[in-house]
């Protein structure tokens, strides 16, 4: 996958796309806030962000994420 990501990562970088907190994503996925916040953390060393905002837009600038996958529509 590209950067190394892993599919869990995508997950996680899915749901944030979307807009949800670390919380929601962590309930959404059955994992604990702290495995969501280093799989963050680790998506953020990958794609050079520095912040979640930041993230998503590399991911999207990168086709790493669809846009699509991010309508709240």
């Amino acid at each position: 996958m590209m950067k190394n990501i892993t599919f869990q990562e995508m997950k996680v970088l899915g749901l944030l796309g979307r807009g949800n907190s670390s919380e929601k994503i962590a309930a959404s996925l059955g994992i604990s806030i702290h495995t969501v916040i280093s799989h963050r953390k680790s998506l953020m060393i990958k794609l050079g962000a520095k912040n979640a905002a930041e993230l998503v837009y590399r991911a999207v600038q990168q086709n790493i994420l669809d846009t699509s996958l991010t309508d709240h529509g």
